[in-house]
């Protein structure tokens, strides 16, 4: 019985990371056009110097996506969460963190762009990779993952030595 519930186990987490992959190489066009909306690009325009570099960028995105559900299992195993909450804390660790550094990153892309707007060059093309929005998404997410892993391993390990001072 216990190696059928371990079984499910893995290949709900297997089957959650491939559709979180899938679901982040189609979104990836929208997001990249939501975080251009978000800076001020008049006169730039980016360039895809070939379709292996778009389909990189996707990959990325896909991969940041994906690795979430794998993530949250080693929260759970080396954090050893018990609760739901403590799972609901760990996922918003996660996306808060992720927001925050692609935040961060679009924020010093304001920057840069409100810098060159002083210069007299009329446009700028920059090459799609030098935005790096996916990246720092990414870097966020295994970020706010290692925070909430340590918190909880922490935290339950704490609360197991308290339990065990109770009992003596």
């Amino acid at each position: 019985m216990t190696f059928f519930f371990t079984m499910r186990k893995i290949i709900l987490y297997i089957s959650s990371t491939v559709l979180m992959a899938l679901i982040g190489f189609l979104t990836a066009d929208s997001f990249m056009e939501f975080s251009f909306k978000l800076i001020n690009l008049a006169r730039v325009s980016l360039v895809v110097d070939s379709i292996k570099d778009q389909f990189n960028q996707n990959l990325i995105f896909s991969f940041c996506l994906g690795i979430c559900p794998l993530l949250i299992f080693l929260i759970k195993k080396l954090g050893r969460i018990k609760t739901i909450n403590q799972t609901i804390a760990s996922v918003n660790t996660m996306l808060i963190f992720g927001v925050l550094f692609w935040a961060s990153r679009l924020l010093f892309m304001k920057m840069v762009f409100d810098w060159a707007w002083d210069t007299p060059q009329e446009h700028f093309d920059l090459p799609i990779g030098f935005m790096e929005f996916y990246e720092f998404f990414g870097y966020g997410i295994t970020t706010g993952a290692l925070l909430a892993l340590i918190i909880f391993r922490f935290k339950n390990k704490v609360i197991k030595q308290e339990n065990i001072l109770d009992h003596n």
